[in-house]
């Protein structure tokens, strides 16, 4: 496991680093620190993360089923029954306001 950008990946070895930024991941690909890494298809899709640039420098080798990657939080603030609400309202968006949701991360639904 690659801890630090100055380690040297080991020869002959798979090198693995866990980062807190997918835009890190990029940099470590790009720069030749690391020889692959997983990112969001939704991520990759957008011209403002991943621009033409990295789209002709990169390929993708596998690519895993649609899984969900978001959490929905609220502030301990809000009273539970108004969080109960805001899930009913969610869970319903799939049927009341599915152009809504897809625009939310082409989120189809919660």
């Amino acid at each position: 496991m690659l801890e630090r950008l100055n380690n040297k990946p080991l020869p002959g070895a798979i090198n693995s680093a866990i980062f807190e930024d997918e835009e890190d991941s990029v940099f470590w690909l790009d720069k030749g620190l690391v020889e692959a890494i997983a990112t969001s298809s939704t991520d990759w899709e957008k011209k403002e993360r991943y621009d033409d640039y990295y789209r002709g420098q990169f390929r993708i080798l596998q690519r895993s089923e649609d899984i969900p990657r978001a959490f929905e939080i609220a502030s301990n603030q809000i009273p539970l029954s108004v969080v109960e609400k805001i899930k009913i309202i969610q869970l319903e968006m799939v049927k009341k306001a599915p152009a809504i949701l897809k625009k939310y991360g082409k989120t189809t639904q919660f």
